[in-house]
């Protein structure tokens, strides 16, 4: 039965306390040790000493989150495979290759806009990997998390996703185009 637990063995029992007592920490408190009277504290001028204090249990460790600056979510996987799968269609696509920042921002604020206004759900933008002899390569892979971040197209975008190697891999995202207000 799931609600009941067998109580442990003596032999058990000991190994448990064997273990117990050979475990260190994985990480060091940083709260320094309580020391009591018993162990040689000198206690307070008035003479009385602090109790010892029930030692905190440690909280688990957080595991490392790679953080966008993006505040919008991403595209779930299984809405990622069926995009790639073919699934679901593409409403639309642009293709920022040979672009120079300024041009390829302005060209990428036109197009969602046009996609908001023409009720699109999901489109494809190409940002290319960049050239590999350049000294920053992949400028624009690099910014457009950034644009999609910034107050002029965050209205317009409700999350974005790396596309898949059919769609162009590293170089290429799935936008979800955000519902136009009013429209539920």
């Amino acid at each position: 039965m799931a609600g009941r637990r067998r109580s442990l063995t003596s032999e058990e029992e000991a190994l448990w306390s064997e273990v117990k007592r050979s475990a260190r920490p994985l990480r060091p408190s940083r709260k320094p040790a309580i020391q009591t009277e018993a162990e040689g504290s000198n206690g307070s001028a008035s003479g009385k000493t602090a109790g010892p204090k029930p030692a905190a249990a440690p909280t688990p460790a957080k595991p490392a989150r790679i953080r966008h600056p993006h505040p919008q979510t991403a595209i779930d996987r299984r809405t990622a495979r069926r995009i790639a799968r073919g699934s679901i269609a593409l409403d639309g696509r642009i293709d920022l290759h040979g672009s120079d920042q300024t041009e390829a921002h302005e060209r990428l604020a036109r197009f969602l806009a046009a996609a908001q206004a023409q009720d699109w759900r999901l489109v494809l933008v190409i940002t290319g990997k960049g050239n590999p002899g350049d000294r920053e390569r992949g400028v624009l892979r690099r910014q457009l998390p950034h644009w999609l971040a910034a107050p002029r197209l965050r209205p317009l975008v409700s999350g974005y996703e790396q596309a898949h190697r059919s769609h162009g891999g590293s170089g290429a995202f799935y936008v979800r185009v955000r519902r136009r207000p009013g429209l539920g």
